[in-house]
């Protein structure tokens, strides 16, 4: 998906942010075979679509005159399911119509090809075919060398270098061997998501492996996977014989399978030895490093027959917040039932919601983050210093380091409350640690929002623990440690129109409070404003010359934008009702019809007889353009559930 590219950052040799795989391989396969080509170009003529766009093609090589399209299209012409058959079907007759009225070169590949491993060989024969057309010789390829300055020049090979360094590390841990290896073939190749594409890493990953080996072995070094592995097996084997009679592991939620391997062979090499394990399966948020939380919500299954002793009494949070977090953390079925007790006891909500709508002036250009710009962590410190009377400390708190304000700014907010202490923690990094008083930053949807949506690279999954079945695990349990960190009070900052799940899960099923502050008045509750084209992305409000309007956040792959509702500004969505819009703001829920012919929004247009609607994508002198129309006395209004 768009968002799955857009959040790994997915480019081709020359750095074009493609928009699937199919077009990642074509351009690669043309950039190495020395062809020049364009991505995304202008085509020879000014023609509008059927929606009313200028037709831009994937692809065009102008030594061979050649444009080139790919459509993901199956074996039966199907197509994948954030993407409706029928538009996408008139979408393509309409570029086919276009290369033929104009009587330019189309080559058309499919995802069928690419599914087949087809793609890039039809791709060749069919590029080789029209050179021979043109009495053209066929170019060079470019040497490996060549391919490889361009991306040391991109920055791809450090990223490259950073991925296998984290896959050799991953792959050690695992302790499984060399890829000839029967076992590893049946417990990763065969287990993984994307065998193939697993195979295929392995056998990148073997002579890498074989040369870090002979490295360590050459200055008789090892590294921390082989302190591990080798203890395992000197344990094992009887070269260490453990007189230790008790083993604490403190944070055992946090411990992966080799670890947990070494503890349970240093408890069965000695009979008289046992095994106290403390740890909270509500804290586990550490997979992406290998630690497994079944191996605490299972460990009898792993370690036999255990006794448990509850540690049911915080000083930390009050009973307010362990409530919220409580139930909050609890709906995961898989998680151990607790009850927390906690030694605070008040009787209002000490977890504050408050809306503001995030402005445009973050990002690279002032590096000060929304909640800055639009005064709510200003908001939230001059009520936290109202209320108290004594020094007091205050965590800013968020899923990414870049979404909390920088060192400069919080030096300022520290002169300007001296009774407050501002630090700035990023979730995992707060784990452990506590403050009065806590303020959570990012709670947005989005690449870069919370709960992260982003996609654990298949060639990791590969060696990391089993994925939880239930939606949003690790980062169910990621925000209870953020809620956990405050003594007395959590403060949630929100722009509600691209608001995080867990807000409005908070919101709508626990008892907070949600208007100690004066919320921005144009911020509705919305929860549905996905951008209908590609479903993955979220439509962000933005200004232009023309003024306000919605764009999705796959912004350039996905160049979706939307009006606004005439009434109140919000999002319209178009997922509520069958052939209509509809405003996202509750409040408002302004309705307007949409074109049945090519999806276009509707604009009411008066005639000498009648009104009527007419699809927005008419133009006067444009053939081409959608000229569907329809009575207004002969449409059926939806009903609307205030």
């Amino acid at each position: 998906s768009y968002q799955y590219f857009n959040e790994n950052d997915i480019r081709s040799f020359k750095g074009e942010q493609v928009n699937n795989f199919g077009e990642l391989y074509i351009a690669n396969s043309l950039f190495a075979q020395g062809l020049e080509y364009q991505y995304k170009p202008k085509y020879a003529f000014d023609v509008k679509t059927h929606e009313g766009n200028l037709y831009q093609p994937n692809f065009f090589l102008p030594e061979l005159n050649i444009y080139i399209e790919f459509y993901l299209l199956d074996k039966k012409g199907g197509t994948p399911d954030y993407i409706d058959a029928d538009t996408y079907h008139q979408r393509i007759e309409c570029t086919q119509a276009i290369h033929q009225k104009f009587e330019t070169h189309c080559v058309e590949l499919t995802y069928a090809q690419y599914q087949e491993g087809k793609l890039l060989s039809t791709l060749v024969e069919l590029i080789t075919q029209r050179q021979k057309q043109y009495e053209l010789m066929p170019k060079t390829k470019l040497s490996i060398e060549s391919i490889l300055l361009t991306l040391n020049e991109s920055g791809k090979l450090n990223t490259l270098a950073q991925t296998l360094t984290k896959l050799v590390s991953l792959y050690k841990a695992a302790n499984l061997g060399f890829s000839s290896d029967k076992a590893f073939k049946e417990t990763v190749i065969s287990n993984a998501e994307q065998p193939k594409q697993t195979e295929k890493l392995i056998a990148l990953l073997s002579p890498i492996l074989t040369a870090y080996e002979h490295y360590l072995a050459s200055r008789e070094e090892i590294d921390y996977e082989d302190m591990i592995n080798k203890a395992v097996t000197y344990v094992q084997s009887g070269k260490f014989k453990s007189k230790w009679r008790f083993i604490m592991v403190d944070e055992f939620q946090d411990i992966s399978e080799p670890r947990a391997r070494l503890v349970k062979a240093l408890r069965d090499n000695n009979k008289q030895c046992s095994v106290f394990a403390v740890g909270d399966d509500w804290q586990a948020i550490y997979r992406f490093s290998g630690a497994d939380v079944s191996l605490t919500t299972k460990f009898a299954q792993y370690f036999g027959a255990s006794t448990q002793a509850v540690l049911d009494q915080t000083f930390r949070f009050n009973n307010q917040i362990g409530k919220v977090a409580t139930a909050f953390i609890s709906k995961n079925p898989a998680q151990i039932h607790k009850t927390i007790n906690s030694l605070k006891q008040i009787n209002t909500p000490a977890i504050s919601v408050i809306k503001r709508e995030n402005k445009q002036v973050n990002s690279q250009k002032t590096q000060i983050i929304n909640e800055m710009a639009n005064g709510a962590i200003d908001d939230v410190l001059s009520a936290i210093s109202a209320k108290v009377c004594k020094p007091v400390n205050v965590y800013l708190l968020a899923r990414y380091w870049f979404l909390l304000p920088k060192n400069q700014d919080i030096k300022k907010l520290n002169n300007q409350y001296p009774l407050l202490t501002i630090e700035i923690q990023s979730f995992h990094a707060a784990k452990g640690k506590e403050a009065d008083y806590v303020i959570i930053l990012g709670m947005n949807k989005g690449a870069s929002g919370f709960p992260s949506e982003k996609t654990t690279s298949s060639l990791f999954d590969a060696f990391l623990p089993k994925k939880e079945i239930f939606k949003y695990a690790e980062e169910r349990r990621l925000f209870y440690v953020a809620l956990t960190r405050a003594k007395d009070k959590v403060y949630i900052i929100s722009d509600t129109a691209t608001s995080s799940c867990f807000v409005s899960e908070l919101i709508n099923e626990h008892q907070i409070e949600i208007s100690e502050f004066e919320n921005t008045k144009s911020q509705p509750l919305i929860n549905e404003a996905n951008c209908p084209v590609c479903t993955t992305g979220i439509l962000l409000k933005r200004s232009g010359r023309f003024g306000s309007f919605y764009a999705c956040s796959n912004y350039p792959r996905c160049d979706h934008k939307e009006k606004p509702c005439v009434e109140c500004e919000s999002p319209m969505i178009n997922s509520r009702f069958e052939g209509f819009k509809v405003c996202a703001n509750n409040a408002c829920q302004h309705l307007t019809p949409t074109c049945d012919k090519c999806n276009g929004e509707m604009v009411l247009r008066t005639s000498q007889k009648s009104k009527f609607w007419g699809c927005s994508n008419y133009r006067r002198y444009d053939p081409t353009s959608c000229k569907n129309s329809i009575d207004d006395a002969k449409i059926t209004w939806p009903e609307l559930v205030q």
